[in-house]
Parts: structure tokens; C-alpha cells; sequence
């Protein structure tokens, strides 16, 4: 799509199961680490608790190609992830937590990413992600696919989604409001029909 850039797949990444934040670091090593093919990606499961939980490791770059300007990121797995790049803290999608009750799942909204042309960054990618178990036991999920659920977003297509997602704000309270109004008008004629059956009688 034109203002996407979508990463490389996930068949080309490093993956470990593992909860370890030290697995973030520029410096760690991960040449003992798997690289899936598309059958392995597809058969990633949750365990017995609903629950799956790895990290992803992979450096990218973007060629002279492109302008020097501030990218977004936006992932497209409603997983819980947290992203590293070159080992800092560069934005959490969604929430983890071993408590399911404050687990939030990603809202797949963009953030804000600094980067620039022929530079190779480090990026590391902690994520988790949660089934109820009745949903589980009747529902079949895929983890992912192979491709990458990373993109990168250019300004000017950040802007174009902001006013489409506005607008989609826009439209759904004004839903709301419409549905408050007919509601309140359903009652009100309720109550004056049974008012008037009532004078009847007398």
C-alpha cells in the first residue's frame, strides 16, 4: 500500500520462546537462535493456559532511497508486544502481564519511530499474546502468518489514518447520540400512552 513499507518476513528473523529482557540488547548474541520456516510459523501454538510468549530479533535498514524524516510503526497482530531498538525501549504495543486481568491486547495505532537512511538498526520484539480457554477450546487461531506484521508508515500517511480514524470517532458518537435520542423518544411516548390509557379509565 502506497505510505506502507513493510519489513522483512518473519521467516528471515531469529525467534526464541522466553520471557528474558536481557534477549533485548544490541550486544546480545543470537547465533544459537532458531530461524523458522513458514511451516514452524504456522504451527506456533498457545500452550495449556492459552498463553504464547517469544522474542523476535532481526536488524533492518532503510537504502538512500528514502527521505531522512520520522517513520511510524504499526503492527498488525493484536499480540502484546514490546519493541527495542538497538536495545532501548522504542514503544509497547498493547500490555503484558502474567495477570490476565490487566493483559491488554494492541490497538494497532502507529507510533512514533526515528530513522534514517543507511543505518542498520537492531530491532527486538518481546511478544505475547493470550486465549481464554473457552474461546480456546472452540476457536482456532493462528498465531501469525510468515510475512512480517511490522510496517512502517510514512508522516503523510500517519496523517491520512489520523483523519480517518477522527472521522470514525466522529461517526460512531454521533451513532451514540442518534441511539440516545430515539431511545429517550421511545420512552417518552411510552410513558405519555400509558398516561393518556390511564385518564381513559377514569
Amino acid at each position: 500500500d502506497e505510505g506502507y513499507l513493510t519489513l522483512q518476513p518473519i521467516t528471515t528473523w531469529k525467534f526464541r520462546k522466553g520471557s528474558d529482557v536481557d534477549w533485548a540488547r544490541l550486544t546480545y548474541d543470537d547465533s544459537d537462535w532458531t530461524v523458522l520456516d513458514s511451516a514452524s510459523i504456522y504451527e506456533l501454538d498457545y500452550d495449556e493456559d492459552g498463553k504464547f510468549e517469544c522474542w523476535f530479533r532481526f536488524q533492518f535498514s532503510l537504502d538512500s532511497g528514502f527521505k531522512e524524516h520520522p517513520y511510524y510503526v504499526v503492527s498488525r497482530n493484536f499480540a502484546a508486544q514490546n519493541l527495542y531498538l538497538d536495545g532501548e525501549l522504542a514503544h509497547s504495543f498493547g500490555r503484558m502481564s502474567t495477570d490476565s486481568s490487566t493483559f491488554k491486547i494492541n490497538r494497532r495505532l502507529p507510533a512514533y519511530l526515528s530513522l534514517h537512511p543507511n543505518k542498520t538498526y537492531q530491532l527486538a520484539v518481546h511478544f505475547s499474546d493470550e486465549v481464554g480457554s473457552l474461546t480456546q477450546r472452540f476457536v482456532s487461531f493462528n498465531l501469525m502468518g510468515d510475512k512480517s506484521f511490522l510496517w512502517l508508515m510514512t508522516p503523510t500517511r500517519f496523517s491520512s489514518l489520523n483523519k480517518d480514524l477522527r472521522a470514525q470517532q466522529i461517526k460512531r458518537s454521533l451513532l451514540l447520540v442518534a441511539a440516545g435520542v430515539i431511545t429517550s423518544l421511545f420512552w417518552l411516548i411510552w410513558a405519555l400512552n400509558r398516561k393518556q390509557q390511564n385518564l381513559l379509565m377514569i
